[in-house]
């Protein structure tokens, strides 16, 4: 709160500390939510959500709600879609598919573009976790992600981190240059 003086103009402060301190009500009615037992349970979660939304309701006017959390909700419904479509044994692997994929245009296009790079990075670490697995040689490494990244992509690839550079203790380790 003392920083509100700083942040914000005479005339928003009252709002501005109006507003953390329902923030603050809000993140305390939060915690006594309970988790659903099963977290695959699409039901469950569906509540869960349901009940923190409502909490949300309860602590905030429309306009902050949208600023706060609008993004969130609309992430929610589509990963929410996403596990009842993929648990769905009633569809064939077509039919799954095709809802994956309009589940996926129900996304705006940030959030789209937000998953599409968290994607690609799960992809390169399983991959990655799998190259290591097998005990794949630098070329090996450097050919697999030349053919699904790109050879610029490999090559970034290839350089070793910072951890990698200031601790030389795991056993293998890429060179620059190397995949």
């Amino acid at each position: 709160e003392a920083l509100v003086p700083a942040h914000f103009a005479p005339h928003e402060a009252a709002r501005a500390r109006a507003l953390l301190g329902r923030y603050v009500d809000y993140r305390v009615a939060l915690g006594a939510l309970q988790l659903p037992a099963d977290l695959g349970d699409p039901r469950a979660l569906r509540d869960t959500v349901e009940a923190r939304r409502r909490v949300r309701e309860q602590h905030f006017m429309p306009d902050e709600y949208q600023a706060l959390f609008g993004a969130d909700d609309d992430f929610d419904r589509y990963s929410l879609a996403r596990l009842e479509i993929e648990r769905n044994t009633a569809l064939t692997p077509a039919q799954r598919q095709a809802a994956l994929e309009d589940n996926e245009r129900s996304l705006g296009e940030t959030q789209r573009a937000q998953r599409a790079q968290t994607v690609a990075q799960l992809q390169v670490a399983s991959q990655t976790a799998a190259l290591e697995a097998r005990g794949a040689s630098d070329q090996e490494r450097f050919a697999e992600r030349s053919a699904q990244y790109g050879a610029p992509a490999a090559q970034q690839l290839a350089q070793p981190t910072l951890g990698a550079v200031l601790d030389p203790s795991p056993t293998r380790q890429a060179q620059p240059g190397q995949a």
